[in-house]
């Protein structure tokens, strides 16, 4: 069955959804399948293409870990937003390598694309609430300039509720986008002092998954 692997920004989850009727021959299908009657039926309006834009939060280098825990959180806070939008109509084209790089860039890219093939989208949007007490920062040093960035990196932890969040198939059946609903996760931005931007670099949900 073919898997989409979702990079929720804001949270930087790391979620597997199986996304039924589309199972290549040399994987194994399960056999229980969701109940017809779990889900609601609606006519949708195909999304069309379009160019989704955001400009990188760019800040000044954080002056203390509070600062740099509050520029992170509205960083990912923008990743999130794009993010959405693009699943929301993943024929659109989105420059998501203004705030993400690596890992959740690749993924939230791989999403959108298997989105596209399946003619699905995603309605709603996520919130993720921080957790100041399990997050914290550390001193970085920039790759490109070697200076060193106190508070550079900062590992957002906190509950992602994707309780509104739903995937609207092709054929306007909707279901919900993931369960449990609500996880504790991990995002991690790193700050570039170059250009003042603050970049999504990884992230997931906490290893065993825990709900809140």
């Amino acid at each position: 069955m073919k898997k989409l692997t979702t990079i929720a920004a804001g949270c930087g989850i790391l979620a597997t959804i199986a996304l039924a009727g589309c199972s290549p021959a040399s994987e194994t299908t399960p056999t229980d399948t969701p109940s017809t009657s779990a889900a609601t039926s609606t006519e949708t309006a195909t999304p069309t293409a379009e160019a989704i834009t955001a400009d990188p939060y760019v800040t000044e280098a954080p002056s203390s870990a509070e600062e740099a825990i509050s520029f992170a959180s509205t960083a990912d806070a923008t990743f999130d937003d794009l993010v959405w939008a693009l699943y929301a109509n993943p024929s659109a084209s989105a420059d998501l390598g203004a705030l993400a790089a690596g890992d959740p860039l690749d993924k939230a890219l791989e999403n959108a694309a298997t989105l596209k093939d399946l003619g699905a989208h995603i309605e709603g949007d996520s919130s993720f609430e921080v957790d100041r007490s399990a997050t914290y920062t550390q001193d970085t040093v920039d790759q490109g300039s070697g200076q060193s960035v106190p508070f550079g990196l900062v590992n957002l932890k906190g509950c992602a509720d994707y309780s509104r969040v739903s995937i609207v198939r092709a054929s306007g059946e909707i279901e919900p986008f993931t369960d449990p609903q609500r996880v504790r996760v991990t995002s991690v931005l790193v700050y570039s002092p170059s250009d003042g931007r603050w970049v999504l670099t990884g992230g997931g949900t906490d290893e065993p998954v825990t709900t809140c």
